[in-house]
C-alpha cells in the first residue's frame, strides 16, 4: 500500500482489488470528498464523490456495498429502486440500530458480518430466535508483506491499532510488566483514523503511522503484538491475523470479541490479563520463541472474493436474473487512498 491506512481501508480496497482480479467483477470504489481518482493496474477505479444523493439517483442497476452505514443504505434505496444493496458491516450494532432486520427486510437489502462472532452477535442483539436469511458471514481477506532479513527482537512488543481500542490500558500494564523484564521496550504505531497519542514513557517509542509493508516489518521484529485491553472488542482481529500469519503472537485476552477465530493457536489468548499471567507468557516466548502455528484460518484475497461473489451473484441474480459482473462500493470515509500491492496485484496506480 502506498500510504497508512487503517484496518477497514485496506480490507475495502484488498476486496476490491480481489473481485476485480479473481473474480472477474468490475469494480470501482467510491469514498466521499475524495479529491483525485486513479485507477489500479487491476482496473479498480478509486474516486469520490460530494454529492451522495446525486450518485445515488444517478445508479440505475448494477450491486451497491455500502460500508457500516444504514442510514446510507436507506437513502441508496429511496433515490435508487434498481439497484442490489449489501450493507457491509464493519462493527458492532449500535442502540440506533435495534430495528435493521426490519429495515433489510423493508428495502431488500442484505447485510455481511466479518466473522461467526460478528453474526452471532447481531442475532443475539437482535433477539432473533432464527437465523436471518439476509444475514451473511464473510472474514476479511487478509494479505501479508514477508519482509526480508529480519531478525525477531525479545525485547521488543508492538501495539498497533487505534489509541482508542485500549492504547492507556496497554501502556499501564507494559509499565508494570517492565518492573519484571526491564529490557521490554514498546512499539506503538496508529492506522491514523486519530492523531497520535501523545506519549512520553520510558521505554516507549511512537512510530506513529505506517505503511502495511513497514507494519508487516514491525511485526516480523517484535516478541508479539501487545493487546491486553478490555475496552474494545473486536468483530474481526486484522492484525491479529496478521501477524499470525507472519509468525508472531499477538498477547490478547480470549473473550475480546472474535480474535479466537482469526489466530492461529489459543495459546496466546489469556483467560485473565493479571500481571502474573501477562509476565509468565512473555517470559516463555523470550526462552522458548513463539508459539507455533500448526493451522490458520484461511483468509486468502481469491477465497474470500469467490464467497463474496456467490453472495454478490445471488442478489444480482434474484433482481436481474443473470450473473453481476460489476460491483460499487460506496464509503463514507475519504481517507483511504490508492492501493498498491507489488508482490501480489502489480497495482502500479496512475491518475486519471
Amino acid at each position: 500500500m502506498t500510504e497508512p491506512m487503517g484496518g477497514t481501508e485496506s480490507t475495502i480496497t484488498l476486496l476490491a482489488e480481489s473481485l476485480n482480479r479473481f473474480a472477474d467483477i468490475e469494480v470501482e470504489v467510491v469514498q466521499h470528498c475524495r479529491e483525485l481518482p486513479s485507477v489500479s493496474a487491476n482496473g479498480v477505479l478509486y474516486r469520490g464523490t460530494s454529492n451522495l444523493r446525486a450518485e445515488a439517483s444517478t445508479q440505475r442497476s448494477g450491486v451497491t456495498v455500502i460500508i457500516n452505514s444504514p442510514k446510507l443504505l436507506k437513502m441508496w434505496r429511496r433515490y435508487n429502486k434498481n439497484a442490489t444493496l449489501i450493507l457491509w458491516r464493519h462493527n458492532f450494532l449500535g442502540n440506533r440500530h435495534r430495528q435493521i432486520h426490519h429495515l433489510l427486510e423493508e428495502i431488500d437489502a442484505h447485510m455481511v458480518c466479518v466473522s461467526q462472532h460478528h453474526l452471532a452477535h447481531t442475532h443475539n442483539y437482535l433477539q432473533l430466535s432464527t437465523k436471518a436469511p439476509r444475514l451473511h458471514a464473510i472474514a476479511n481477506p487478509v494479505q501479508i508483506y514477508v519482509p526480508n532479513d529480519v531478525r525477531r527482537d525479545s525485547d521488543k512488543l508492538l501495539f498497533c491499532s487505534s489509541p482508542h481500542k485500549g492504547l492507556d490500558q496497554c501502556l499501564s500494564l507494559f509499565e508494570s510488566v517492565r518492573r519484571f523484564i526491564p529490557s521490554l521496550r514498546l512499539a506503538v504505531c496508529n492506522p491514523g483514523y486519530l492523531p497520535d497519542a501523545l506519549i512520553r514513557r520510558n521505554a516507549v517509542d511512537v512510530l506513529g503511522a505506517l505503511t502495511r509493508p513497514e507494519l508487516h516489518r514491525h511485526m516480523s521484529e517484535s516478541l508479539c503484538v501487545f493487546y491486553p485491553q478490555t475496552q474494545f472488542s473486536e468483530t474481526f482481529g486484522l492484525v491479529a491475523a496478521e501477524s499470525n500469519l507472519l509468525g508472531t503472537p499477538i498477547l490478547a485476552p480470549a473473550q475480546m470479541g472474535a480474535l479466537s477465530e482469526v489466530v492461529g493457536t489459543q495459546e496466546q489468548l489469556v483467560n485473565t490479563i493479571d500481571l502474573h499471567t501477562l509476565v509468565s507468557l512473555l517470559q516463555r516466548w523470550r526462552s522458548h520463541g513463539p508459539p507455533k502455528f500448526a493451522e490458520m484460518p484461511s483468509f486468502d484475497p481469491n477465497r474470500i472474493a469467490i464467497q463474496w461473489k456467490s453472495v454478490i451473484d445471488q442478489r444480482g441474480a434474484q433482481a436481474s436474473a443473470r450473473p453481476v459482473d460489476s460491483t460499487k462500493f460506496l464509503t463514507t470515509n475519504p481517507r483511504a487512498q490508492t492501493y498498491e500491492q507489488k508482490n501480489n496485484f502489480e497495482a502500479a496506480v496512475k491518475p486519471l
